[in-house]
Protein backbone atom coordinates (compact mmCIF):
# COMPACT_ATOMS: atom_id res chain seq x y z
CA UNK A 1 0.00 0.00 0.00
CA UNK A 2 0.86 3.43 -1.05
CA UNK A 3 1.23 5.42 2.76
CA UNK A 4 1.20 8.44 1.18
CA UNK A 5 -1.92 8.18 -0.54
CA UNK A 6 -3.72 4.99 0.90
CA UNK A 7 -3.96 3.19 -2.29
CA UNK A 8 -3.58 -0.09 -3.43
CA UNK A 9 -1.74 -1.76 -6.34
CA UNK A 10 -3.95 -4.27 -7.51
CA UNK A 11 -3.25 -6.77 -10.05
CA UNK A 12 -5.53 -8.95 -12.76
CA UNK A 13 -4.85 -11.43 -14.36
CA UNK A 14 -6.65 -10.79 -17.59
CA UNK A 15 -4.82 -12.90 -20.13
CA UNK A 16 -8.49 -14.59 -20.69
CA UNK A 17 -10.04 -11.25 -21.72
CA UNK A 18 -10.93 -12.18 -25.07
CA UNK A 19 -12.48 -15.64 -24.29
CA UNK A 20 -16.06 -16.33 -23.93
CA UNK A 21 -17.46 -16.24 -20.23
CA UNK A 22 -14.77 -15.47 -18.03
CA UNK A 23 -13.74 -12.67 -20.76
CA UNK A 24 -17.28 -10.91 -20.30
CA UNK A 25 -16.95 -11.38 -16.95
CA UNK A 26 -13.07 -9.50 -16.39
CA UNK A 27 -14.43 -6.77 -19.17
CA UNK A 28 -17.18 -5.62 -17.02
CA UNK A 29 -15.39 -5.93 -14.21
CA UNK A 30 -11.94 -4.06 -14.98
CA UNK A 31 -14.71 -1.74 -16.73
CA UNK A 32 -16.63 -1.35 -13.69
CA UNK A 33 -13.83 -0.77 -11.25
CA UNK A 34 -12.43 1.79 -13.97
CA UNK A 35 -15.66 3.92 -13.29
CA UNK A 36 -15.88 3.22 -9.52
CA UNK A 37 -12.39 3.33 -8.18
CA UNK A 38 -10.21 6.15 -8.40
CA UNK A 39 -8.08 5.29 -5.54
CA UNK A 40 -6.07 1.83 -6.31
CA UNK A 41 -3.98 1.32 -8.90
CA UNK A 42 -4.68 -1.65 -11.61
CA UNK A 43 -1.75 -3.43 -13.27
CA UNK A 44 -3.82 -5.59 -16.09
CA UNK A 45 -1.61 -8.48 -17.21
CA UNK A 46 -2.91 -9.32 -20.87
CA UNK A 47 -1.90 -11.09 -23.93
CA UNK A 48 -3.35 -9.14 -26.48
CA UNK A 49 -3.40 -5.67 -27.30
CA UNK A 50 -5.24 -3.72 -24.78
CA UNK A 51 -8.35 -2.87 -25.94
CA UNK A 52 -9.24 0.72 -26.76
CA UNK A 53 -12.77 0.64 -25.98
CA UNK A 54 -12.17 -0.06 -22.45
CA UNK A 55 -11.92 3.40 -20.95
CA UNK A 56 -8.81 4.80 -19.60
CA UNK A 57 -8.15 5.85 -16.60
CA UNK A 58 -4.91 7.15 -15.15
CA UNK A 59 -5.13 4.24 -12.06
CA UNK A 60 -5.28 1.79 -15.00
CA UNK A 61 -1.83 0.32 -16.68
CA UNK A 62 -2.06 -2.66 -19.21
CA UNK A 63 1.20 -4.87 -19.17
CA UNK A 64 1.96 -7.71 -21.81
CA UNK A 65 2.03 -11.09 -20.83
CA UNK A 66 2.58 -13.70 -23.21
CA UNK A 67 2.34 -16.34 -20.85
CA UNK A 68 0.40 -19.44 -22.11
CA UNK A 69 -2.81 -19.88 -19.92
CA UNK A 70 -2.92 -23.28 -18.09
CA UNK A 71 1.05 -23.47 -18.62
CA UNK A 72 4.21 -24.38 -16.08
CA UNK A 73 5.54 -20.66 -16.83
CA UNK A 74 2.20 -18.91 -15.51
CA UNK A 75 3.27 -20.64 -12.01
CA UNK A 76 6.52 -18.31 -12.63
CA UNK A 77 5.42 -15.43 -14.02
CA UNK A 78 2.26 -14.63 -11.97
CA UNK A 79 4.07 -14.45 -8.65
CA UNK A 80 6.94 -12.55 -10.63
CA UNK A 81 4.86 -10.11 -10.93
CA UNK A 82 3.32 -10.15 -7.78
CA UNK A 83 6.67 -9.39 -6.81
CA UNK A 84 8.30 -7.14 -9.15
CA UNK A 85 4.92 -4.67 -9.44
CA UNK A 86 4.78 -5.09 -5.85
CA UNK A 87 1.33 -6.08 -5.65
CA UNK A 88 -0.48 -5.72 -2.73
CA UNK A 89 -3.34 -7.84 -4.28
CA UNK A 90 -3.87 -9.95 -7.14
CA UNK A 91 -7.02 -11.17 -8.19
CA UNK A 92 -7.14 -14.08 -10.24
CA UNK A 93 -10.54 -14.47 -12.78
CA UNK A 94 -10.48 -18.21 -12.62
CA UNK A 95 -9.25 -20.92 -10.59
CA UNK A 96 -6.02 -20.94 -11.44
CA UNK A 97 -3.70 -18.99 -8.97
CA UNK A 98 0.05 -19.05 -8.15
CA UNK A 99 1.57 -22.17 -6.22
CA UNK A 100 3.59 -19.81 -4.66
CA UNK A 101 2.32 -16.61 -4.01
CA UNK A 102 3.72 -13.48 -3.21
CA UNK A 103 1.29 -11.35 -2.78
CA UNK A 104 -2.61 -12.06 -1.23
CA UNK A 105 -4.24 -13.69 -4.11
CA UNK A 106 -8.10 -13.80 -4.40
CA UNK A 107 -9.63 -16.17 -6.51
CA UNK A 108 -12.81 -15.96 -8.50
CA UNK A 109 -14.09 -19.85 -9.14
CA UNK A 110 -17.56 -19.45 -11.20
CA UNK A 111 -18.67 -23.13 -10.94
CA UNK A 112 -17.59 -26.53 -10.18
CA UNK A 113 -18.44 -27.55 -13.45
CA UNK A 114 -15.00 -28.99 -13.63
CA UNK A 115 -15.67 -31.65 -10.77
CA UNK A 116 -19.19 -31.88 -11.47
CA UNK A 117 -18.85 -33.27 -14.73
CA UNK A 118 -15.75 -35.10 -15.09
CA UNK A 119 -17.24 -37.36 -17.96
CA UNK A 120 -16.88 -34.51 -20.00
CA UNK A 121 -13.00 -33.89 -19.30
CA UNK A 122 -10.01 -36.03 -20.07
CA UNK A 123 -8.12 -37.40 -17.76
CA UNK A 124 -5.52 -34.60 -17.28
CA UNK A 125 -7.67 -31.57 -17.75
CA UNK A 126 -9.99 -33.25 -14.47
CA UNK A 127 -6.80 -33.85 -12.23
CA UNK A 128 -5.24 -30.30 -12.94
CA UNK A 129 -8.54 -28.54 -12.44
CA UNK A 130 -9.16 -30.41 -9.04
CA UNK A 131 -5.85 -29.88 -7.82
CA UNK A 132 -5.78 -26.63 -9.04
CA UNK A 133 -9.57 -25.58 -7.15
CA UNK A 134 -8.12 -27.39 -4.36
CA UNK A 135 -5.00 -24.99 -4.19
CA UNK A 136 -7.00 -22.10 -4.25
CA UNK A 137 -9.36 -23.19 -1.67
CA UNK A 138 -6.74 -23.83 0.25
CA UNK A 139 -4.46 -20.69 -0.64
CA UNK A 140 -6.64 -17.73 -1.62
CA UNK A 141 -7.58 -14.67 1.08
CA UNK A 142 -10.94 -14.71 -0.27
CA UNK A 143 -12.93 -16.75 -2.69
CA UNK A 144 -15.52 -14.95 -5.02
CA UNK A 145 -18.25 -16.48 -6.95
CA UNK A 146 -21.38 -15.26 -8.39
CA UNK A 147 -24.42 -17.51 -6.89
CA UNK A 148 -25.38 -18.87 -3.16
CA UNK A 149 -25.64 -22.35 -5.44
CA UNK A 150 -22.07 -22.13 -6.13
CA UNK A 151 -21.07 -20.68 -3.06
CA UNK A 152 -22.63 -23.89 -1.16
CA UNK A 153 -20.77 -25.87 -3.83
CA UNK A 154 -17.43 -24.67 -2.83
CA UNK A 155 -18.19 -25.47 0.78
CA UNK A 156 -19.20 -28.91 0.50
CA UNK A 157 -17.99 -30.38 -3.08
CA UNK A 158 -14.59 -28.35 -2.28
CA UNK A 159 -13.87 -28.15 1.37
CA UNK A 160 -14.00 -23.88 0.82
CA UNK A 161 -14.48 -21.99 4.44
CA UNK A 162 -17.69 -20.60 4.84
CA UNK A 163 -16.20 -16.88 5.39
CA UNK A 164 -13.49 -17.46 2.81
CA UNK A 165 -16.42 -17.42 -0.08
CA UNK A 166 -18.01 -14.03 -1.12
CA UNK A 167 -21.21 -13.60 -3.46
CA UNK A 168 -20.78 -10.96 -6.36
CA UNK A 169 -24.10 -11.87 -8.58
CA UNK A 170 -23.09 -11.01 -12.22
Amino acid sequence: MTEATGSLRIGIDARKLVDFGIGTYLWNLIEELGRIDKRNTYLLYHQHSAPAELPKASRRQWIWDGTPKYSLQEQLTLPWHGWHDKLDLLHCPHWVMPLLPTCPTVVTIHDLIHLALPRRRSTLEQSYARFMIGHAVRRARRIVTVSEFSRQDLIERAGARPEQVVVIPI
